[in-house]
């Protein structure tokens, strides 16, 4: 791992030669990831596209809150997801979306446990929120992201659970998004 200076500058101690994935981000940026051949002569230069992406290999500080304070409550944790199943559906992401950087997402509960449902959320809620970013420019701005949302499992019960994408100005929030008990239960990656 490294930090570039002010000016996008950076060097590298010494390594052996060979192919190397390269990650490249920055909040405000598009992170750029590739593979590369690196030997003691080798220059690289990395070019960043404005605009603001987050695949969760680096930690640009999004927030945690709510009434869940534990992560064996399913509190929102970054890493990578250990995927339950049951009686052949699938409830947690095994995976993260397979057309990013990386292996990370955030999910509520990381650990798969012991059995279905382990470390889901009950009871209370959990609330990821995105570091601040500028749409100030009078230009469009569209925003896309892949969720995953599984109300539902093999012994029944109160399907009671709610999904909800929200954008703030800091004055007034507008709901994007809201899946609940009567939404499809995909249970995979939507966009």
């Amino acid at each position: 791992n490294v930090f570039s200076d002010n000016n996008g500058n950076f060097t590298i101690s010494p390594m052996y030669q060979g192919n190397y994935n390269i990650i490249a981000g920055k909040w405000g940026y598009i992170t750029n990831c590739y593979n590369q051949y690196i030997d003691s002569g080798s220059v690289i230069s990395i070019t960043l596209l404005e605009g603001y992406y987050d695949d969760f290999v680096f930690d640009f500080g999004w927030g945690v809150s709510g009434g869940i304070t534990q992560s064996t409550d399913g509190i929102w944790e970054r890493g990578d997801p250990e995927g339950t199943s049951s009686q052949g559906n699938d409830f947690n992401p095994e995976d993260d979306i397979s057309n990013d950087c990386y292996d990370f997402a955030y999910v509520t509960g990381l650990q798969s446990g012991s059995q279905v449902g382990e470390y889901d959320v009950d009871d209370f809620n959990t609330v990821l929120t995105s570091p601040i970013f500028d749409l100030t420019l009078n230009q469009p701005y569209y925003l896309s992201y892949y969720s995953w949302f599984a109300n539902d499992f093999p012994w029944g019960g109160n399907l009671n659970d709610t999904l909800t994408v929200s954008i703030t100005n800091g004055t007034n929030t507008v709901v994007l998004e809201r899946k609940t008990a009567n939404s499809p239960n995909l249970a995979q990656w939507t966009l």
